[in-house]
């Protein structure tokens, strides 16, 4: 091989690494700013996948509370994934219908 070949090759290795770093840094930098902007009452979905409201925010413990459905659970600041971001529609839950009812067979039934 060529001196020229292996220079072009290393510079192209060298090039390709650097993009791969700036944009690592700037998505990290842009989670951070949004971790720092935190606020009670966003939405967000946490690294296991909970998906959870703010209910308090521990600047000095570094933990965050969220509400899921009732219950209150306590996680480091880091675990937060993302923040959702509402839609301009009001997401419409399903009620949940009460068990259905259940008629008693009764030896009066059955004869019939």
């Amino acid at each position: 091989m060529s001196t020229q070949l292996i220079i072009l090759i290393y510079v192209a290795l060298g090039l390709m690494y650097i993009l791969v770093v700036r944009k690592k840094k700037k998505r990290d930098k842009e989670h951070l700013e949004k971790m720092k902007n935190l606020e009670v009452g966003a939405h967000i979905v946490t690294v296991g996948g909970l998906h959870g409201i703010v209910s308090e925010i521990d600047n000095e413990e570094g933990t965050v509370v969220l509400d899921c459905e009732g219950i209150y659970l306590t996680f480091e600041r880091k675990s937060v994934l993302r923040v959702v971001e509402e839609s301009a529609e009001e997401v419409v839950t399903p009620e949940i219908e009460s068990e259905p009812e259940v008629e008693e067979v009764t030896e009066d039934n059955e004869a019939q």
